[in-house]
Parts: structure tokens; sequence; C-alpha cells
């Protein structure tokens, strides 16, 4: 953990999905984020740009950081269970990737 402070202005509260009034309607849960002075700036600026709430550029972001991480595990986890590539069948695919040239991946 940082030690960073915290401005009152840089803790959202922020239903991922909804507003708070229709969450407290239809028992949606309602999450409380503390974030530093430089995210909160930087989101506000990004939901002002791009005509979103900040809610939802959150939802996006933790999403989207969530289904990363869950692709990470299974591909760690296909590893550990040996249904990886070998590197020498892998290797001239990667070559010619990086000269320009698409081929079906090796399997």
């Amino acid at each position: 953990m940082s030690n960073r402070s915290f401005r009152h202005e840089s803790v959202f509260i922020c239903n991922l999905r909804f507003g708070s009034v229709v969450a407290r309607f239809f028992s949606i849960p309602v999450k409380t984020i503390a974030l530093p002075d430089h995210l909160s700036e930087r989101l506000e600026k990004v939901a002002s740009e791009t005509s979103q709430s900040i809610a939802s550029l959150a939802e996006e972001a933790i999403e989207t950081y969530l289904d990363q991480t869950a692709r990470i595990r299974e591909s760690i986890a296909q590893l550990e269970r040996g249904e990886g590539i070998p590197y020498e069948r892998l290797r001239p695919w990667l070559q010619n990737l990086m000269a320009g040239q698409r081929n079906p991946s090796p399997k």
C-alpha cells in the first residue's frame, strides 16, 4: 500500500452498473473506492472526454482487469499441465510473425 494522501473528492461511491438511487431500488450493492488524486483526475478527464460516467469507466476497467487475470491464470495452469507449445516449434512461427508473415499458430 502506498503512502499517498487522498482528498475527499477522490472517493467515489459508484455502483458499477447503475446510479445509487436505482441501486437501492433494486438492492444492487454499491461499492466505495478511494483513489489517489492522480487517478481521480485521470478518470474524471477520460469520463469528460468520452461522455461516459465514472461508474461505467470503472466497471469497464475492473472487468477488463479481472478478465485478463483470469486468462493469465488459465494460461499458467495450461503450462503447468504440460499443454504448452515447445519453444522449438514456436520459434519459427515467432520469427515469421516478426518478419510480417502471418501463419497459423503452431499446435
